[in-house]
């Protein structure tokens, strides 16, 4: 089971991975997360739109083909894993739309 906190109320509730499979390759220690109730049963959890992660593992820097917008795979701090512009490097912070599971841009 997945554990979460009201921040408000600090009342814990559990739900079963199955629950959060679609979004639990967001998930990281400290974020907000929107809980779906139905008759007031927890029934399932969604990421934050978008995340700044951090690059933990991709290829070297190529020059790549520029003019197609060819990417490269890259995993995320949370395991996810997105494709990213050739220049992205390891160790780089992204903003990522976790619903597309899409590159947005790199963080400054």
């Amino acid at each position: 089971m997945y554990q979460f906190m009201d921040n408000e109320t600090y009342d814990q509730l559990g739900l079963e991975y199955a629950a959060c499979e679609e979004a639990s390759k967001w998930f990281k220690d400290g974020i907000n997360v929107d809980i779906i109730f139905h008759n007031n049963i927890a029934i399932s959890v969604q990421a934050p739109e978008t995340m700044e992660l951090e690059i933990t593992e991709t290829g070297p820097k190529d020059k790549g083909d520029t003019t197609s917008g060819s990417k490269k795979p890259a995993t995320l701090e949370t395991g996810a894993v997105i494709q990213i512009p050739y220049h992205i490097l390891t160790g780089d912070i992204v903003k990522v739309n976790t619903v597309d599971c899409e590159y947005l841009e790199k963080v400054k």
